[in-house]
């Protein structure tokens, strides 16, 4: 995870590879404890049950980084979330971050 460093403090499993350098600010408390709000799309991907995915970060990026939260998590489920999607969003190239709900 050398190439990642703002990742490197997330739990392993959590945790995502880019292979490129990263000029992202590394993760910190302080991130962590900001507003839990994301700019991004909900998108209906299965109507009957009804379920969504939320995709943040620039439509540019390199490719997107799915995050499967726990059985009760949906987006913005975990505190780090909002750190996690500015991180990816701003790594070298960029990244996006999906959300889905299962």
């Amino acid at each position: 995870l050398g190439a990642v460093p703002s990742l490197q403090k997330l739990p392993q499993r959590h945790r995502s590879f880019c292979g490129h350098k990263s000029n992202a600010h590394s993760l910190s408390t302080r991130a962590m404890a900001s507003s839990a709000s994301l700019r991004g799309t909900l998108t209906v991907y299965k109507q009957d049950p009804s379920l969504v995915m939320f995709t943040s970060g620039p439509f540019e990026a390199c490719g997107t980084v799915v995050f499967v939260g726990g059985l009760t998590d949906g987006p913005l489920g975990l505190r780090y979330i909002p750190a996690l999607a500015h991180a990816l969003a701003t790594a070298n190239p960029p990244w996006r971050l999906c959300q889905p709900t299962l």
